[in-house]
């Protein structure tokens, strides 16, 4: 699908090129910052990463330029132009492993927001995108390992849509209200405030048991699958029974896959199964993820099963030996696909931690990072 897309837009940057140079076109430069849009969106959706980085970077030449050429543009609507392209720079640094790229871009992205919403900070759509803009700045913040920067912005977030809840009470408001609650519940988990992220766990399980009640929206069912599962694990380092919450989460799991099977909804399963103790499920499961080593999301998902299955074996379970080797593999294998955020699953990503000990694996990271620094 995306393939016929993008050659429909090379044909339209065709056209528009012999039509600007016969003089038939008016605003060939408005044309052109779309089309290029549409390239770098597309090229990003056919994992094209490094062709949409180019893309996006060519678009935000062409939106400055355009603005410096028409300076009577309203501020504002500049300030919002400019951070959607900030955004996408952003997202793109970040799935190339450049986090300090990354960054820069989703902070220009973040100011931009906050300009537009400063204008008008009464208008509910405003404090949504600023909100949202903060939510992806604190993911950043977190994979650059500035937990205290992470936890302010994720904060302040939630705090602005929470201005949005007091004026919209529609289903996509109350989920991604909720959604931002998650994530500052479990930066409190990181901070070691359990209490404060178990009470805010719990309003989030009220709110999703009413949610699913009434709606059918997959992915409010697969945010409560997150809820829960992320209470168990809340109950289980507070030393609380998690049976209950874990359950909950594979059974509405389970519900989804009936909806939807595929990739994503077999590794949120694996997860709950190996961080609920349910090993030989999870390991089986990890195993049949991991024969597919042309599939970088069942290879992710299968280092990931055998991780988090290895923190809840004890050190001489003889069950150990094989995940260990074959988590260590299926993470040379994703970064054979491509992934370079070396910082990430040596360092902050939590799903590997039982591996960021662990004398083999650290020198497969540093012989894959030669061999990409070669």
């Amino acid at each position: 699908m995306y393939d016929k897309a993008r050659d429909k837009l090379l044909d339209a940057q065709q056209k528009l090129i012999e039509l600007n140079k016969n003089g038939k076109l008016n605003r060939a430069d408005i044309s052109q910052i779309n089309i290029t849009l549409a390239f770098g969106d597309t090229y990003k959706k056919l994992g094209k990463i490094e062709f949409a980085q180019l893309e996006f970077l060519k678009l935000l030449k062409l939106r400055k330029k355009y603005f410096a050429e028409n300076p009577d543009f309203d501020q504002l609507l500049v300030e919002a132009s400019m951070a959607e392209v900030y955004g996408r720079l952003s997202g793109i640094y970040s799935q190339r492993g450049k986090p300090e790229e990354s960054l820069c871009y989703g902070l220009l992205g973040t100011k931009s927001r906050r300009a537009f919403y400063n204008a008008s900070p009464n208008r509910a759509t405003n404090a949504a995108e600023l909100s949202g803009a903060l939510t992806s700045l604190s993911l950043l913040y977190e994979k650059a390992g500035d937990f205290d920067k992470r936890f302010q912005t994720s904060t302040e977030s939630l705090e602005l849509q929470a201005k949005v809840a007091e004026v919209r009470s529609d289903s996509a408001t109350i989920h991604n209200t909720a959604l931002k609650q998650r994530i500052v519940a479990k930066q409190c988990v990181a901070r070691g405030k359990l209490d404060e992220a178990k009470r805010l766990i719990d309003d989030l399980v009220r709110a999703y048991e009413g949610l699913i009640d009434i709606s059918d929206d997959q992915r409010i069912l697969g945010s409560a699958v997150n809820t829960f599962y992320e209470r168990g694990k809340i109950e289980k380092r507070l030393g609380l029974d998690p049976n209950q919450s874990f359950d909950r989460a594979e059974s509405l799991q389970r519900r989804l896959i009936d909806k939807s099977d595929n990739i994503e909804t077999q590794g949120m399963l694996l997860k709950i199964l190996a961080s609920s103790g349910k090993a030989d499920e999870a390991i089986t499961l990890s195993d049949t993820l991991a024969q597919v080593t042309s599939n970088e999301r069942k290879c992710a998902y299968a280092a990931v099963g055998y991780c988090l299955t290895l923190e809840q074996l004890a050190k001489e379970d003889p069950r150990r030996d094989q995940p260990i080797s074959k988590a260590i593999e299926m993470v040379r294998q994703i970064i054979g696909h491509g992934y370079q955020d070396f910082r990430a699953i040596r360092e902050t990503d939590l799903d590997f931690a039982v591996l960021h000990d662990h004398d083999g694996y650290l020198k497969m990271l540093a012989d894959e990072e030669a061999k990409l620094a070669d």
